[in-house]
């Protein structure tokens, strides 16, 4: 059996997602946030090489979402 996943829906997903934790994590909830967290409001974050990591995170929920609904859908299918 191949799964088939459509790419384009897992690319809006995760911009989508990306967009959506920036809003939440930055503009709306940023201050409280940090100030919850421990994080002095005046210090400037570390430089660090993680946006790669963290797309890839954002990316394998979709993609596992996506082929576990194909499979349902498929097994559905063959029931009937």
């Amino acid at each position: 059996m191949e799964i088939k996943v459509n790419i384009l829906a897992i690319l809006v997903a995760v911009v989508v997602n990306f967009f959506l934790g920036f809003i939440w994590y930055t503009p709306l909830f940023g201050k409280t946030w940090g100030k919850e967290m421990g994080y002095d409001p005046d210090m400037k974050p570390e430089k660090s090489n993680v946006q790669g990591l963290v797309i890839y995170a954002y990316r394998q929920p979709p993609v596992c979402l996506g082929a576990c609904a194909q499979h349902c859908c498929m097994a559905i299918r063959c029931r009937d």
